[in-house]
């Protein structure tokens, strides 16, 4: 019959408590415990150009001269200007010139002396042992190079080399005694472990490279001569032989690689063994060569499929005939270009003559080709930027006659002519573009070809399934089986660890398992059941929802042009389906048909996103026109209005009534909400009348009102509703009961009553004076699952509209086995957006251990940052408002790009956050604060504790602001969802489909050392003194770890991936208010398992808690729309939306300014999201 949400097959096994499994991760050894007699030598690098200059006699300062009579030179170090800047310099040491300097180094060294031992990896560091041929203090070494490529490059006869010198200078020594006692668990200072951290890590990469692995970005793959064998078994789902994964025009492959670091954990406050974690990895790539490389056919920026151009980088073009004129399809390919890494290969004709006499000494044809090859390799698309050029600040020149030069005096040279005068080259297309590759000029695109290099923004529908696919097939146990097979493909065929044994190490080849715990499921408690769920999931049949919400309004944009009345079936099962959940919508909602406020965009869908903004605002204005000016006569049909919010021109929020248009002005007003027997009323006096009632002695002020035929009472029109086909009035002790409506009367200030056809009245409070909310909520209806147009969507109408929405697909729509499940579904995410502070929707809740016994401000605080120049990053807060885990309110500010979140954006987060909590708690305080940080790394621990420091400090000014006897305990915990450890199942009952329990949490043996953070912000004194006060001591300083690992969701298919929870401090575990319990290990590992169920868009538990999904989801939305509040900004219903900054304060400080279309300033906001009428905003 339907019942919407669940069917997720469960295991109906009983759920065990503890289970095994398997890590990637594998021990790091000693080869030869009784060798130690030996130290890891460390050298700074340093590497300078090299270049010939005139030698002088050093008495004399004249050239030098040999017999013949020429100048004798030298080779000389040479300045090299991106040493200049740091950021440029930390660039060259990690890009592959520095890498193949120092590779090439190692080879010449080594066919000198077998036993030189040198390691470097992409730094200004490199290491060697004592015991083999290492270099001697300040070695300077000579190096030549191919500068554009490596030296086994099939074009590598055809670039030049540069020549380099290297420096090493020594550093530092650490005796291999010490290595050895901290990878056998031996104690170790935190100092001496980084070191040994930062040195293994260095061999482990300098290693693989050495032994063929090639780096790619900051990745490290295996050589292409060793995907193939790489890919899955047939008894996998693989391909077999060939079975590369690439793009459908075969310019991109799937590479597969290895990541391998080391850690030393921490095993229960002790140091634990060294192991290493080894994780596959997958990249895509740009082809250079067709095939996988085995042969050498080129990948060409210009595709003439079937001899007639098709496609420039992937574009299609037509025909190349004629020149490229829309603007659009210029645009795109160069963004396409941009991306790409390049290489330029064009064939000039050798002299027949000379040919012969290199044939006839024998030169062979290859030979003889390749001379007349000219190439470049491994540049990029430039501005032209010299003063001269005719095309100055262009990237490509897309009508080539336009580009030229004076040959000679008077005569001009276009490039098609240079080719053709000076090569004889005649060029194909002659019409089509020239691009710029910087100092080596302009060139015919038709000679430009792929370079090999990692993908940009490899986001494409068919690269992400096809990346799944190859998760989905070593999903499960056989991750761990793949991980095995290649670090024995690097270690043993590829001879890595004999690499690694020159330091005496080795790694283990079993993979480690650990006894788990599985931790216990929440109950799910709904209005009228409680459902268990089963793991990780449960469903919605037979359920109406805990706290329903209200949907006073809403409108629809249908963006597939109205086709076949799909979105009007879809809007009407999904009221159906609300209204199933209890969702209350007014009688006279219902009976609004969809079509009346449907916006039907019927343009191209190449434009909708252009034309975004005003089909939504067209969607507006057709709501208010219904709602409040009620064009449809509904609510004049059923002698009733329309209910909804405000916010006046001082920012408080009011409840109100619509009225309809007056026939002599055309002006809607609104009756606010007043109740003159609540004594904490704060709505200001002048909203208790709504008309002013013109009488033979003059005008008054009065309020429309409603008689009841039960008593001939007048009430209050916000307590009345029509509801269910019949009228309702709201009594304090009974709640909602049938009346009978007699009439509307207007009771004037001076208690008289008039009935309302009687009088001549105007409004007291013009409906545009106010902000008012219509729609409530916006359905769209989208086309297909292209993230662009629903991204741009949710940014109009959450940024600058105010409003929520909820999107569906309409081929996601009619696809459906179960219609009602699927709108189930969306009807839990609508109940989540439509909760206000009047209703507290939920759709369910979750007793949540530890929050619930004590007022506790948790806060989920998330980043985004935009790639490459971006100069910004979108900092997000999402804050629990009560202890059941499902509303939350939310923050959103800006800063300069950074890992770590400034002083000032971390004082405003936990300052709203507070007034927030303690605004929706009635006034009460929290007395304890839990934060979980997402987007820090280990090497951001520094970071992590200025922002503990920056918490403290608000938190001591708010308890002294609000006169709080009480020192507030902080746990702040950083939430590593980007790293690589994979838990799965030890044996097939260890799981379910291949993927441990949800609830697993491992928190012992490797967890790393060195999270937790020193100090407490309470004293010795307070400590001591603190007890019978309103704190209490639990338990004296414990350093011991808290990390722990968390599977929180049930994972059905690929490899369910464990959150990193890393405990920087925990002070709730030593001290906390009278009747609070410590935050022990396992209550935090419980309460942040239970709030994984309280995602208020999902009948599942989500693998990151919620307040850390919401603020990343919100701070990917807000990134996602700076572009337009930075250039020329955003117009919304009269208010144009701009983002500002200012530099008075250490470092930017941004703001959205809302000004009119006269520049008047409305209102400035820190607070990107603030809006006036929910809490949600990322649903």
């Amino acid at each position: 019959r339907g019942g919407g949400g669940g069917g997720r097959g469960f295991d109906n096994r009983p759920r065990p408590t503890e289970c095994n499994v398997q890590t990637n991760h594998t021990r790091l050894e000693i080869l030869n415990p009784h060798e130690t007699n030996f130290d890891w030598q460390f050298y700074r690098v340093t590497i300078r150009g090299a270049k010939f200059v005139e030698k002088n006699d050093e008495t004399t300062g004249e050239p030098v001269k040999r017999e013949d009579g020429s100048v004798l030179k030298e080779l000389v170090p040479s300045d090299m200007r991106v040493m200049e800047d740091e950021r440029k310099k930390r660039r060259f040491f990690n890009g592959p010139l520095a890498w193949r300097i120092m590779k090439k180094l190692v080879a010449d060294q080594r066919s000198k002396d077998a036993q030189f031992v040198l390691d470097y990896d992409g730094a200004e560091l490199a290491v060697g042992p004592s015991n083999k041929s290492i270099p001697e203090d300040g070695a300077r070494y000579e190096v030549s190079v191919k500068r554009d490529c490596e030296e086994d490059d099939p074009d590598a006869d055809r670039i030049k080399n540069r020549r380099f010198f290297v420096t090493l200078a020594k550093t530092h020594t650490i005796p291999f005694s010490t290595v050895k006692g901290a990878i056998q668990g031996m104690h170790t200072d935190a100092a001496m472990k980084q070191q040994l951290e930062t040195a293994i890590n260095l061999l482990l990469n300098s290693t693989s490279m050495h032994s063929g692995m090639i780096k790619l970005a900051s990745k490290l793959i295996f050589p292409l001569d060793r995907q193939e064998e790489l890919c899955p078994p047939p008894q996998w789902g693989g391909r077999g032989q060939g079975g590369i994964p690439d793009t459908s025009n075969r310019t991109k492959f799937l590479l597969q690689g290895l990541s391998q670091k080391v850690l030393f954990s921490d095993d229960g406050g002790r140091q634990g063994a060294a192991l290493i974690l080894t994780d596959t990895i997958c990249e895509w790539a740009d082809k250079e060569y067709d095939n996988g490389g085995r042969d050498f056919r080129r990948i060409p920026l210009l595709d003439p499929r079937g001899g007639r151009p098709c496609s420039i980088a992937g574009v299609d073009v037509g025909d190349l005939r004629r020149t490229i004129q829309d603007g659009g399809l210029r645009k795109k390919i160069e963004n396409e270009i941009f991306k790409l890494r390049l290489n330029v290969l064009y064939e000039i004709p050798i002299n027949a003559e000379r040919e012969e006499a290199m044939r006839a000494r024998g030169v062979s044809e290859n030979d003889i080709r390749s001379r007349r090859r000219r190439i470049l390799k491994d540049k990029e698309l430039h501005e032209d930027r010299n003063a001269d050029s005719s095309v100055r600040g262009q990237k490509i020149v897309w009508e080539p006659e336009t580009y030229w030069w004076d040959k000679k005096e008077g005569v001009k040279t276009t490039v098609p002519q240079y080719f053709k005068e000076r090569y004889g080259i005649v060029l194909k297309y002659p019409n089509a573009p020239l691009v710029y590759l910087g100092r080596d000029g302009w060139f015919p695109i038709e000679f430009v070809f792929q370079h090999f290099k990692k993908t940009r923004e490899a986001n494409s529908t068919d690269m992400v399934q096809k990346v799944l696919t190859h998760y989905d097939r070593i999903s499960g146990t056989k991750l761990i089986a793949d991980v095995t097979a290649k670090r024995d493909t690097l270690s043993h065929k590829m001879n890595a660890a004999k690499a690694l044994e020159m330091y005496n190490l080795r790694i283990g080849t079993e993979a480690m398992q650990f006894r788990t715990n599985i931790l216990s499921q929440p109950q799910i408690k709904f209005g009228r059941t409680t459902k268990a769920a089963k793991n990780g999931s449960f469903d919605l049949r037979d359920i109406s929802f805990e706290s329903p919400a209200t949907l006073p309004s809403f409108a629809v944009v249908d963006f597939t042009g109205g086709r076949n009345g799909v979105c009007d079936t879809y809007v009407n099962r999904l009221l159906k389906r609300c209204a199933y959940h209890a969702i209350e919508i007014p009688t006279a909602v219902k009976n609004i048909r969809s079509n009346a406020v449907t916006e039907v965009y019927r343009g191209s869908i190449d434009r909708a996103i252009d034309d975004a903004l005003e089909v939504v605002e067209n969607a507006v204005y057709r709501a208010r026109d219904v709602y409040i000016n009620d064009s449809t006569g509904v609510f004049n049909r059923y002698n009733t209005w329309f209910k909804t919010q405000c916010v006046d021109k001082d920012g408080l929020i009011l409840e109100c009534i619509a009225l309809p248009p007056l026939v002599k002005d055309g002006k809607a007003g609104l009756l606010i909400y007043y109740d003159d027997d609540d004594k904490d009323n704060n709505i200001p006096y002048d909203y208790k009348y709504s008309h002013c009632i013109n009488t033979t002695n003059g005008t008054k002020n009065a309020r429309l009102m409603a008689k009841i035929s039960e008593t001939e009472t007048l009430i209050d029109l916000h307590n009345l509703r029509y509801h269910n086909d019949r009228f309702q009035a709201s009594r304090k002790l009974e709640g909602w009961v049938d009346v009978h409506l007699s009439s509307y009367i207007f009771k004037c200030e001076d208690e008289t009553q008039l009935d309302i056809n009687s009088v001549e009245f105007t409004y007291k409070h013009p409906e545009e004076a106010f902000k008012v909310e219509v729609p409530t909520l916006l359905l769209v209806f989208l086309p297909s699952d292209k993230k662009a147009l629903y991204d741009e969507v949710k940014s109009v109408t959450n940024l600058c509209g105010g409003f929520q929405t909820q999107a569906a697909v309409v081929s996601t729509f009619e696809k459906q086995r179960n219609p009602d499940q699927f709108c189930s579904n969306l009807a839990i995410k609508m109940n989540a957006k439509l909760s206000k502070r009047c209703d507290m929707a939920r759709s369910w809740e979750i007793d949540l251990v530890w929050i619930r016994e004590h007022l506790t401000l948790v806060i989920g605080i998330g980043s985004a940052s935009g790639l490459g120049n971006s100069s910004e990053t979108v900092v997000s807060a999402s804050t629990l408002l009560d202890s059941y885990g499902i509303r939350m309110t939310h923050s959103c500010f800006i800063q300069s790009k950074s890992s770590g979140i400034s002083d000032h954006i971390m004082e405003d987060i936990l300052e709203e956050s507070w007034h927030d909590y303690s605004f929706d708690n009635g006034g009460n305080m929290p007395m304890r604060v839990l934060i979980y940080r997402e987007g820090l790394s280990d090497g951001n621990f520094s970071q992590a504790d200025n922002e503990i420091n920056c918490i403290r400090r608000v938190l001591k000014r708010l308890k002294e602001v609000n006169k709080m006897d009480v020192d507030i305990p902080l746990t702040y915990i950083l939430c590593q969802t980007q790293h690589n450890v994979r838990m799965v199942p030890a044996d097939s009952c260890d799981g379910v489909k291949g993927n441990v329990y949800s609830g697993t949490v491992l928190d012992h043996s490797i967890m790393q050392m060195g999270t937790k953070m020193a100090g407490l912000s309470i004293d010795k004194l307070a400590q001591s003194n603190i007890q019978g006060k309103k704190m209490q001591m639990f338990s004296a300083v414990d350093d011991s770890s808290d990390d722990f690992l968390l599977t929180a969701q049930g994972g059905l298919k690929g490899t369910s991936k464990p959150v990193y929870y890393r405990v920087r401090l925990n002070e709730n575990k030593v001290w906390g208010p009278i009747g609070a319990t410590p935050l022990t290990k396992r209550d935090l590992q419980d309460c942040t398992y239970q709030m994984c169920f309280a995602y208020g868009s999902a009948t599942k538990a989500t693998r990151e808690i919620p307040v850390i999904k919401y603020a990343k989801k919100l701070s990917n939305q807000v990134l996602s729309e700076l572009k337009y509040l930075r250039e020329g900004g955003r117009m919304f219903d009269g208010e144009i939306y701009n983002l500002r900054s200012t530099s008075d304060l250490e470092e930017k400080s941004y703001f959205v300014e809302v000004t009119d279309s006269n520049n008047n300033v409305i209102r400035r906001s820190p607070n990107i999201v603030k809006m006036p009428f929910t809490n949600h905003l990322a649903a």
